[in-house]
């Protein structure tokens, strides 16, 4: 993914903003149901801001969540309200930063049964989407 911000740096701070002021706190149904019809052991969502969907996976059950966003401030808050509930439930939160970092830089050879990007791919160019993408089918433990 190692793509240029340049294009997104104001963009994305109106994001992180909008982000923090909790415009962006509750959870879709679509993607609810989806958590809770499958049976995760790992889940990861890109373009976690604040957690709200990392919750819900917590609730459903997933052992090994893994967040990660552009923006730093929205994971220091997904870390505060989730980090001991996730530990409470035998799991494992792994929150991190993905700014001009490709997936393999973040997470390495780690894989996942799960992935998440909710309202987040139409942010950026379509190069770079079709590079996302690519890295998510790595990243996938098993082909559906």
């Amino acid at each position: 993914m190692k793509n240029s911000l340049k294009d997104y740096e104001t963009n994305l701070a109106k994001w992180e903003k909008l982000v923090l002021k909790g415009d962006l706190i509750y959870l879709d149904e679509h993607v609810v149901r989806f958590i809770f019809k499958n049976k995760f052991q790992s889940a990861l969502d890109f373009g976690c801001a604040t957690g709200r969907h990392l919750k819900c996976l917590n609730r459903a059950g997933v052992k090994k969540i893994i967040g990660i966003d552009i923006n730093k401030k929205p994971l220091e808050i997904a870390f505060a309200r989730l980090n001991e509930r996730v530990e409470m439930g035998g799991g494992k939160l792994i929150l991190l930063n993905n700014k001009n970092k490709s997936l393999k830089d973040i997470i390495g050879d780690t894989k996942v049964d799960a992935i998440l990007s909710w309202g987040v791919l139409h942010l950026f160019t379509p190069n770079i989407v079709v590079n996302i993408l690519s890295e998510f089918k790595i990243k996938m433990a098993k082909s559906w």
